[in-house]
């Protein structure tokens, strides 16, 4: 969507673009790699939009993840019920799948907003930077499958829980 720490970007043309907006930016990714290292290809990302900026190309950017209190929930409740496991032990967990398919459905919206936006324009180029893992799932979500596609993809390998015990 055109909201989102990006948005305030899309209001101006490359040669006025609040760069040191961007800089702060890149400074708490710096701050926040040395806990998560995957927060520096963010900062080559934005290093790389300063550039095309310079350059004349018109970057516009779209914030098409989850809200960030749907995330912080997540990891803050991860870490209590997980007592901080890694990754491939969490991705065995059903709350973790549940987590994922919201918001992976999100992202899918957002991407699909995007993208209309971008519908009139001749050869437009979308950038979308996604893990792969939110990438291959909104791929799937963007085919609009069904309920029970949906089923099967996220939740299938949860053979105790069944689509109808889900049922309002």
């Amino acid at each position: 969507s055109g909201s989102g720490p990006g948005a305030i970007f899309n209001r101006y043309s490359c040669a006025n673009k609040p760069i040191e907006k961007v800089n702060e930016i890149i400074k708490e990714l710096k701050i926040a790699a040395k806990k998560y290292p995957y927060a520096l290809s963010d900062v080559a990302v934005w290093e790389n939009i300063k550039t095309l900026w310079k350059q004349g190309v018109n970057v516009q950017i779209y914030n098409v993840d989850a809200p960030d209190k749907m995330r912080r929930e997540y990891i803050s409740r991860k870490n209590y019920w997980f007592k901080n496991s890694k990754y491939p032990v969490v991705r065995k967990e059903w709350f973790f799948w549940v987590y994922l398919y919201l918001r992976d459905t999100y992202i899918t919206r957002n991407i699909k907003q995007a993208l209309d936006a971008y519908s009139e324009k001749k050869n437009p180029t979308v950038l979308i930077f996604l893990q792969s893992i939110h990438w291959k799932h909104s791929q799937f979500l963007l085919t609009n499958p069904s309920k029970e596609k949906i089923w099967k993809y996220y939740f299938e390998k949860f053979p105790n829980i069944k689509p109808e015990m889900m049922e309002g």
